[in-house]
Protein backbone atom coordinates (compact mmCIF):
# COMPACT_ATOMS: atom_id res chain seq x y z
CA UNK A 1 0.00 0.00 0.00
CA UNK A 2 1.70 3.29 -1.33
CA UNK A 3 -1.00 5.94 -0.16
CA UNK A 4 1.17 7.34 1.66
CA UNK A 5 4.23 7.80 -0.36
CA UNK A 6 5.27 10.84 -2.08
CA UNK A 7 3.92 11.04 -5.55
CA UNK A 8 7.11 10.15 -7.54
CA UNK A 9 7.26 7.23 -4.88
CA UNK A 10 3.67 5.85 -6.12
CA UNK A 11 4.69 6.56 -9.69
CA UNK A 12 7.67 4.26 -9.65
CA UNK A 13 5.93 1.86 -7.51
CA UNK A 14 3.26 1.58 -10.42
CA UNK A 15 5.31 1.59 -12.70
CA UNK A 16 7.61 -1.31 -11.51
CA UNK A 17 4.11 -3.47 -10.47
CA UNK A 18 3.79 -5.17 -13.93
CA UNK A 19 7.75 -6.03 -13.86
CA UNK A 20 7.73 -7.36 -9.92
CA UNK A 21 7.99 -10.96 -11.06
CA UNK A 22 11.17 -9.79 -13.03
CA UNK A 23 12.77 -7.76 -10.68
CA UNK A 24 12.15 -9.96 -7.96
CA UNK A 25 14.25 -12.95 -9.89
CA UNK A 26 17.05 -10.57 -11.15
CA UNK A 27 17.30 -9.68 -7.17
CA UNK A 28 17.54 -13.41 -6.27
CA UNK A 29 19.60 -14.37 -8.66
CA UNK A 30 22.11 -11.58 -7.52
CA UNK A 31 21.56 -12.53 -3.93
CA UNK A 32 22.59 -16.15 -5.10
CA UNK A 33 25.57 -15.25 -7.11
CA UNK A 34 26.97 -13.11 -4.00
CA UNK A 35 26.12 -15.24 -1.39
CA UNK A 36 27.91 -18.16 -3.53
CA UNK A 37 31.14 -15.96 -4.32
CA UNK A 38 31.25 -15.27 -0.55
CA UNK A 39 31.05 -18.73 0.83
CA UNK A 40 33.48 -20.14 -1.59
CA UNK A 41 36.15 -17.20 -1.07
CA UNK A 42 35.82 -17.90 2.96
CA UNK A 43 37.74 -21.19 4.41
CA UNK A 44 36.81 -21.34 7.71
CA UNK A 45 34.07 -18.75 7.96
CA UNK A 46 31.27 -19.11 10.50
CA UNK A 47 29.46 -22.58 9.42
CA UNK A 48 26.09 -21.14 10.60
CA UNK A 49 26.28 -18.83 7.88
CA UNK A 50 27.14 -21.66 5.56
CA UNK A 51 23.99 -23.36 6.47
CA UNK A 52 21.90 -20.19 6.51
CA UNK A 53 23.17 -19.40 2.62
CA UNK A 54 22.91 -23.33 2.35
CA UNK A 55 19.02 -23.31 3.32
CA UNK A 56 18.00 -19.93 1.10
CA UNK A 57 19.25 -21.80 -1.49
CA UNK A 58 17.31 -25.02 -1.17
CA UNK A 59 14.51 -23.34 -0.17
CA UNK A 60 14.96 -20.88 -4.09
CA UNK A 61 15.10 -24.70 -5.56
CA UNK A 62 18.71 -23.76 -5.96
CA UNK A 63 19.58 -27.66 -5.00
CA UNK A 64 23.25 -27.80 -6.80
CA UNK A 65 24.08 -24.59 -5.00
CA UNK A 66 23.17 -25.66 -1.91
CA UNK A 67 24.73 -29.25 -1.89
CA UNK A 68 27.79 -27.64 -2.92
CA UNK A 69 27.88 -24.77 0.15
CA UNK A 70 27.15 -27.88 2.52
CA UNK A 71 29.86 -29.85 1.23
CA UNK A 72 32.46 -27.46 1.97
CA UNK A 73 30.90 -26.68 5.07
CA UNK A 74 30.88 -30.83 5.88
CA UNK A 75 34.44 -30.53 4.89
CA UNK A 76 35.71 -27.84 7.53
CA UNK A 77 34.26 -29.36 10.46
CA UNK A 78 35.28 -32.63 12.72
CA UNK A 79 33.76 -35.86 11.83
CA UNK A 80 31.03 -36.47 13.80
CA UNK A 81 30.58 -32.99 15.93
CA UNK A 82 27.14 -30.78 16.13
CA UNK A 83 28.25 -29.29 13.29
CA UNK A 84 28.92 -32.11 11.04
CA UNK A 85 25.42 -33.50 12.24
CA UNK A 86 24.00 -29.92 11.46
CA UNK A 87 25.37 -29.87 7.60
CA UNK A 88 23.72 -33.67 7.23
CA UNK A 89 20.28 -32.37 8.45
CA UNK A 90 20.48 -29.44 6.13
CA UNK A 91 22.02 -32.04 2.91
CA UNK A 92 18.68 -34.21 4.36
CA UNK A 93 16.25 -31.61 3.93
CA UNK A 94 18.01 -30.53 0.16
CA UNK A 95 17.69 -34.13 -1.10
CA UNK A 96 14.08 -34.60 0.56
CA UNK A 97 12.75 -31.22 -1.20
CA UNK A 98 14.79 -33.01 -4.53
CA UNK A 99 12.67 -35.86 -4.12
CA UNK A 100 15.97 -37.83 -3.03
CA UNK A 101 14.32 -40.19 -0.34
CA UNK A 102 16.57 -42.69 0.18
CA UNK A 103 19.68 -40.12 0.49
CA UNK A 104 17.48 -37.58 2.51
CA UNK A 105 16.90 -40.80 5.08
CA UNK A 106 20.50 -41.22 5.09
CA UNK A 107 21.88 -38.25 5.92
CA UNK A 108 18.63 -37.56 8.62
CA UNK A 109 19.78 -41.33 10.32
CA UNK A 110 23.49 -40.60 10.33
CA UNK A 111 22.72 -37.00 11.75
CA UNK A 112 20.31 -38.32 13.77
CA UNK A 113 22.84 -41.03 15.35
CA UNK A 114 25.99 -37.83 16.28
CA UNK A 115 23.25 -36.05 17.91
CA UNK A 116 22.95 -38.89 19.95
CA UNK A 117 26.44 -40.29 20.68
CA UNK A 118 26.79 -36.84 21.85
CA UNK A 119 24.04 -36.60 24.15
CA UNK A 120 22.39 -33.44 22.43
CA UNK A 121 18.72 -35.11 22.01
CA UNK A 122 17.62 -31.68 23.62
CA UNK A 123 18.69 -29.97 20.57
CA UNK A 124 16.67 -27.86 18.29
CA UNK A 125 18.45 -29.44 15.67
CA UNK A 126 17.78 -32.86 16.51
CA UNK A 127 13.89 -32.08 16.81
CA UNK A 128 14.40 -31.13 13.23
CA UNK A 129 16.13 -34.20 12.20
CA UNK A 130 13.38 -35.98 13.28
CA UNK A 131 10.46 -34.15 11.99
CA UNK A 132 12.19 -34.91 8.67
CA UNK A 133 12.80 -37.95 8.88
CA UNK A 134 9.52 -38.75 10.47
CA UNK A 135 7.62 -36.40 7.56
CA UNK A 136 9.62 -38.78 4.95
CA UNK A 137 8.11 -41.83 6.83
CA UNK A 138 4.63 -40.98 7.19
CA UNK A 139 4.03 -38.77 4.28
CA UNK A 140 6.09 -40.16 1.52
CA UNK A 141 6.53 -43.92 2.14
CA UNK A 142 3.27 -44.15 4.13
CA UNK A 143 5.37 -46.24 7.12
CA UNK A 144 2.87 -44.54 10.20
CA UNK A 145 4.06 -46.90 13.00
CA UNK A 146 8.06 -46.23 12.31
CA UNK A 147 7.26 -42.33 11.77
CA UNK A 148 4.89 -42.40 15.05
CA UNK A 149 7.80 -43.70 16.96
CA UNK A 150 9.87 -40.50 15.30
CA UNK A 151 7.61 -37.99 15.75
CA UNK A 152 7.09 -39.38 19.42
CA UNK A 153 11.15 -38.83 19.72
CA UNK A 154 10.87 -35.94 18.36
CA UNK A 155 8.59 -34.30 20.88
CA UNK A 156 9.94 -35.74 23.83
CA UNK A 157 13.50 -33.67 22.23
CA UNK A 158 11.53 -30.48 22.46
CA UNK A 159 10.07 -31.06 25.50
CA UNK A 160 13.37 -31.77 27.03
CA UNK A 161 15.07 -28.66 25.16
CA UNK A 162 12.42 -26.40 26.70
CA UNK A 163 10.90 -26.20 23.05
CA UNK A 164 6.76 -26.69 22.86
CA UNK A 165 5.62 -27.40 19.83
CA UNK A 166 2.26 -27.16 17.78
CA UNK A 167 3.99 -29.65 15.13
CA UNK A 168 2.47 -32.94 17.12
CA UNK A 169 -0.77 -30.43 16.70
CA UNK A 170 -0.37 -29.67 12.92
CA UNK A 171 0.25 -33.66 12.42
CA UNK A 172 -3.13 -34.73 14.17
CA UNK A 173 -0.86 -36.73 16.55
CA UNK A 174 -1.40 -37.85 20.17
CA UNK A 175 1.97 -37.82 21.74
Amino acid sequence: DFTDAPAGDLALARACRPHNSEIQKQLQEWLVTTALDQVRSSTDGPHASRFAVAWMFTSMGKYEEAMEVLGQASRAVEHGSKEHATALFYIGQCRRRQGMLHDAICAYQQAREIFRSLDMSESVVYANVLAGLGIILDIKQGKSEEALLVFREMSQAFKRGGLYNTVDCANGLKL
